[in-house]
């Protein structure tokens, strides 16, 4: 590890630098500069952490202004039945908002992993679709729920993993989930 952070009440600020090891960052990370995002990149069996301030998110139905730095902004400006594509991996952090989605949308995580670092990834009220049309696609929670759905979610082809003993996905009473391929786990 090139940082290992083994106790979700530690505090790690993450302000400038490159954090770098096979894992380069485990365990939660509870600040970083304000408007960067942490970015990954690999080399060979190396992973590489720094902040940066790149787009992390494109809308493929809008052919003007459809790149994003954050799901939450291209959900509130998608339209219905908008397909999303990551642009490259994501971390949150603990202070990270849930991303709430209303609409019918599409999430293609196009082999790229989300790490998530806050209490829950997403809430979903209406129709979310999580998809992978890239093997290796993945939602990697270190600290609580990734989706808490009160709506229809379909997950197609995405591996689903907790570090900890927590829920993966809570699906409530009125709550369908549709699961196509992909794994689910928790440690």
């Amino acid at each position: 590890y090139g940082l290992y952070n083994a106790s979700q009440e530690s505090i790690v600020n993450f302000y400038d630098g490159v954090i770098s090891g096979e894992t380069a960052i485990y365990g939660k990370i509870t600040s970083i500069e304000d408007e960067y995002e942490i970015v990954s990149e690999n080399e060979g069996n190396i992973e590489h952490k720094f902040l940066d301030k790149i787009p992390l998110i494109r809308n493929i139905n809008k052919t003007e202004d459809n790149e994003y730095y954050s799901i939450q902004t291209a959900i509130d400006e998608a339209d219905d039945g908008d397909t999303l594509e990551l642009l490259r991996e994501y971390v949150t952090i603990s202070t990270t908002d849930t991303i709430a989605n209303d609409k019918t949308i599409t999430l293609d995580l196009k082999g790229y992993k989300i790490q998530q670092n806050n209490e829950t990834l997403f809430t979903n009220s209406s129709i979310l679709t999580l998809k992978s049309s890239v093997d290796g696609g993945m939602i990697e929670s270190n600290v609580g729920n990734i989706v808490i759905n009160n709506g229809t979610l379909n997950i197609e082809n995405v591996k689903c993993h907790s570090t900890i003993t927590s829920e993966i996905i809570t699906n409530n009473e009125n709550g369908l989930l549709n699961i196509t391929g992909g794994e689910y786990y928790s440690n």
